[in-house]
């Protein structure tokens, strides 16, 4: 299921005080993405996001947490301390960042 994000917050993975700073998602442009499935070891959650930024924020190249709050109110959070996200961006007319997170399912 796709789901509409209204608004994603970062931080830094390897601080242990860092703080939440808001990613500056262009309006209606990010979505996400999750699919739980059997594996071997148990249920494996891949998520899968994709925005487009007005703007660059300084950390997108740094290991991260990302905290997703989306339309209907539920938060998605992705990352670790010991299995960090990291973004894959693209620049062309626009600043798109992406990332696929593999981790076990909590269900």
């Amino acid at each position: 299921m796709i789901q509409i994000v209204r608004k994603v917050f970062i931080k830094r993975a390897d601080l242990a005080d860092a703080e939440w700073s808001e990613l500056p998602i262009v309006p209606a442009s990010a979505t996400i993405k999750i699919e739980v499935a059997p594996e071997a070891a148990g249920l494996l959650q891949t998520s899968e996001f994709k925005a487009k930024l007005s703007r660059k924020h300084p950390w997108l190249l740094c290991n991260l947490i990302v905290k997703i709050l989306l339309d209907d109110g539920e938060t998605v959070s992705c990352g670790t301390a010991d299995l960090p996200v990291r973004l894959s961006i693209e620049k062309a007319t626009t600043l798109d960042v992406t990332f696929k997170h593999k981790t076990r399912a909590d269900m």
